[in-house]
C-alpha cells in the first residue's frame, strides 16, 4: 500500500500547476505581443495598418465603390506596396528604426508589379520580366550597401 507521500508523487499535476508551467515556457521565449511589438513597432504597426486597408478595401468593394474587377484588385495589392515602401522611408528616416530592407523592397516591387498587371489587364509579357528586374536589382544594391 502506498503512502500519501507515494501517492502524491504519482499523481498527475493539478490543472493551474500545468497551466502556470505553460505560461512560463511562454515568458521564457518572450512571444507575447507585447514584447513583440517592442521588438519591432513599425511592422507591428504596419501589419495592423494592412489589416485595416484590407478591410476597407472588401467594405468598399461590397458597397461597388471599387469595382468588382481586375482593375478594383490592382487598390488592394498597391495599397499593401505602398504600405511596403512606407515602411522603408521610415525605416530610413529613423536610425533607431533601421534593419535590413531587402526583402521589404522585394515585396513591394512584386506587388506593385502584381497592381499593375491588374490594372493593364494582364500585360504580363511586360510586367513579369519588370518585376524580376526590380527583385534582382533590389537582391544586389542589397548586398552592395554596407550593413552597419
Amino acid at each position: 500500500m502506498q503512502g500519501p507521500e507515494e501517492h502524491n508523487q504519482n499523481r498527475a499535476y493539478p490543472r493551474h500547476e500545468k497551466e502556470e508551467k505553460a505560461q512560463e515556457k511562454q515568458d521564457e521565449k518572450g512571444q507575447g505581443p507585447d514584447e513583440k511589438y517592442e521588438r519591432n513597432p513599425v511592422g507591428y504597426l504596419l501589419f495592423a495598418v494592412l489589416l485595416f486597408w484590407i478591410g476597407v478595401f472588401f467594405l468598399l468593394r461590397n458597397r461597388h465603390i471599387i469595382p468588382d474587377d481586375d482593375q478594383g484588385w490592382a487598390y488592394l495589392v498597391w495599397g499593401a506596396a505602398a504600405l511596403a515602401f512606407l515602411e522603408i522611408a521610415i525605416r530610413l528616416a529613423i536610425p533607431r528604426f533601421r534593419r535590413a530592407l531587402t526583402g521589404t523592397f522585394v515585396w513591394a516591387a512584386i506587388w506593385t508589379g502584381v497592381g499593375a498587371g491588374l490594372w493593364t489587364g494582364g500585360d504580363w509579357e511586360i510586367i513579369g520580366p519588370v518585376i524580376l528586374i526590380a527583385v534582382g536589382i533590389a537582391l544586389v544594391v542589397g548586398r552592395l550597401v554596407p550593413r552597419r
